[in-house]
């Protein structure tokens, strides 16, 4: 598939306040797909997504970008198990806070098992092991990225209960482990437990919301525990067929690029309106406000 996106103007490519810088925008790439059915059992589907950033004027912001995916799933009775590869190397934004993009290395796997019926009612047990890095050598001098290069582990179940048509409730616990590269004394260990709701792909309403509560305990005994409210989501309804409006929240809290001894709590929220052309073709325009709020750990 010839992939084309985020192709338009966007009055603040850097989103800073103080130095607004206007461009036209488009990421073009190929996304390629293969997948086999073998003896009735296992499902193999392999993603391959390679394309390039332009700016029309900010040429120092064009980058070549890739994204690879392998899946596996298979069934034994009522018994679901999948297993997730993903190997990315893109220059984005990696977080609200940064402004400009950077080269971001990421290597993820990722095995989940659930039993019971997911028209009905059904328990998952996940894990994955995340290594993130970031590598581009222009920012070096003025910050110090590789900071934040880290290895994640995740453990988390969740109960996940079909309401009505496909919207589907859910209660999840994760366990997490941060494992710093270059600046173990961040160092920890934490959890998160939420609440969600997943709407259907397919419906009038489409999106999901989650509200909860999480806790990180630093191994470093001169940085201070922390609990905090969390949630994101996203949600958009579609009215007279051509016409959708969404909305969207975030509620949470992370590392910060400017100082090991830092992370900044962030608050947001945005909406905006889709008008679809036709079939193909849409028109619309997005709107996003927030704040940060950074603490010392």
């Amino acid at each position: 598939v010839l992939s084309i996106n985020d192709l338009g103007y966007n009055s603040n490519i850097y989103s800073y306040q103080d130095m607004e810088e206007p461009d036209w925008t488009a990421d073009v790439g190929i996304n390629l797909g293969v997948a086999a059915v073998l003896k009735n059992r296992f499902i193999l589907v392999i993603h391959e997504f390679p394309y390039y950033s332009f700016y029309a004027k900010n040429k120092k912001e064009e980058a070549f970008n890739n994204r690879f995916q392998f899946s596996i799933y298979t069934h034994l009775g009522r018994l679901n198990l999948s297993y997730r590869f993903d190997l990315n190397d893109t220059r984005e934004r990696p977080s609200t806070e940064f402004g400009t993009r950077t080269r971001d290395k990421e290597r993820n796997h990722a095995i989940s098992l659930d039993y019971g019926r997911h028209d009905r009612f059904f328990i998952t047990f996940y894990a994955a092991r995340n290594r993130k890095e970031y590598t581009d050598e222009r920012y070096l001098q003025d910050y110090d990225l590789s900071h934040l290069d880290r290895e994640e582990t995740l453990l988390g179940t969740s109960l996940n209960k079909r309401i009505f048509s496909r919207t589907r409730i859910w209660l999840n616990y994760e366990y997490y482990i941060y494992r710093f590269l270059r600046a173990a004394e961040n160092d920890g260990l934490g959890g998160k437990l939420s609440l969600g709701i997943d709407f259907p792909e397919i419906s009038s309403i489409t999106g999901s919301m989650r509200f909860g509560w999480k806790y990180f305990l630093p191994e470093n005994p001169d940085h201070t525990d922390y609990s905090k409210p969390f949630g994101s989501g996203t949600l958009s309804i579609r009215m007279l067929k051509r016409l959708k409006f969404h909305f969207n929240y975030l509620v949470d809290n992370f590392f910060s690029f400017w100082s090991v001894n830092q992370y900044f709590d962030e608050r947001s929220f945005g909406g905006g309106a889709e008008f679809y052309l036709s079939r193909g073709i849409k028109v619309g325009a997005n709107y996003r406000s927030g704040r940060l709020s950074y603490k010392s750990l």
